[in-house]
Order: structure tokens, then sequence, then C-alpha cells
């Protein structure tokens, strides 16, 4: 995609699946990105969401005080990132 060709920066990826991690990862790393993640979701089937709590606030708070940002479009995840970002604080310093 157009946003991650121009991205200057490793790119972290924050999900809670492992099979949008290891395809996310791929594509990016096709693209002569280096993407980075806390920890590897290993692929279990249902039920699709695999991290633990710690490691999602790890990730929303990476994510808020990042450079840039990049989410889903209707997700609780990414609206707490926009709003950390457009609130401010410690993670953005």
């Amino acid at each position: 995609t157009a946003w991650a060709a121009q991205a200057l920066a490793p790119i972290y990826i924050a999900t809670d699946n492992g099979t949008t991690q290891r395809a996310l990862a791929q594509a990016l790393a096709g693209m002569g990105k280096r993407p980075f993640w806390l920890e590897d979701i290993p692929e279990r089937g249902m039920p699709l969401r695999h991290t633990t709590l710690a490691a999602s606030a790890i990730d929303l708070f990476v994510c808020a005080g990042s450079a840039e940002f990049k989410g889903s479009g209707a997700s609780s995840f990414t609206n707490a990132v926009h709003t950390l970002r457009k609130i401010g604080g410690w993670w953005s310093q």
C-alpha cells in the first residue's frame, strides 16, 4: 500500500491475529521495509485474538507514541490510539 511504501522508519505491527501479523510482515519485508512487533502470535484458529492484555497495552502505547500511525477502519484499538495521540502525554515525548 502507498502509506507503507512512503514510510521511512521501521514499521511496528500491532495486531492480535497471527495470520495478519505474518501477512503484514511478509508484505512489508517484500517492500524492503523492516517490520517489527512485540511477540510472535501463533495461528490457532478460532478465536482470532491471541494476545495478552499486557501485550495489547504495550502495542497501544507504542502506537500512540509513534511518529505516524495507520490503523484499521472501525476498531476500538485504533480509536484508542487516536484518542491517546490527540490528548498527548508521557507516551508522546
